[in-house]
């Protein structure tokens, strides 16, 4: 995206929300002060940004991503969203389903977006951001919402079928 004509990083850094941390992570490939310029960030505000000490929030957002990378890991990757929730349940974490590290509802977007980009964004050029946001728009109307009713239709007729009894009874 960053390359396409007629969209500059300042409507990127925009659009997706950019912060400091973005900065942190890219400036081993770019000059900071240079991203900062482009994102309408001041180097004086990235460099206090990046001196403060973490919240005890983030701290604990932190420790609780470790634990989750780490049941994550012990399952050779087997273990999906819902389970760690439930060993993080089992092992006393009180954490809700909005949280950062708390993540079972973050994976549906994560897996929409991941869809998105694997069948609609990244096989585009878009000339303007207005017409990335037709784009997406049509994607999702046309493509996604139907698939996925189809797939939530599909689920509650398995779980009809499993709640019926077999046999009829007298």
């Amino acid at each position: 995206m960053a390359n396409q004509p007629g969209v500059t990083l300042k409507e990127i850094g925009e659009t997706l929300g950019i912060n400091p941390g973005m900065i942190c992570r890219w400036r081993d490939a770019f000059p900071v002060r240079m991203m900062c310029l482009c994102l309408s960030v001041s180097p004086s505000g990235y460099y206090d940004w990046r001196s403060r000490p973490l919240s005890n929030r983030e701290k604990g957002n932190q420790r609780l991503l470790d634990l989750i990378r780490d049941l994550h890991a012990e399952s050779d990757g087997v273990k999906g969203a819902p389970r760690i929730w439930e060993d993080l349940q089992y092992e006393g974490e009180h954490c809700s389903m909005s949280g950062v590290g708390s993540f079972a509802d973050n994976v549906v977007m994560e897996g929409f977006f991941g869809l998105l980009k694997r069948e609609r964004v990244n096989r585009k050029i878009y000339q303007t951001r207005s017409e990335a946001r037709t784009d997406v728009f049509d994607y999702t109307a046309r493509s996604h919402n139907p698939r996925h009713r189809r797939k939530l239709d599909g689920l509650k007729q398995k779980k009809l079928l499993l709640t019926q009894p077999s046999v009829e009874t007298g």
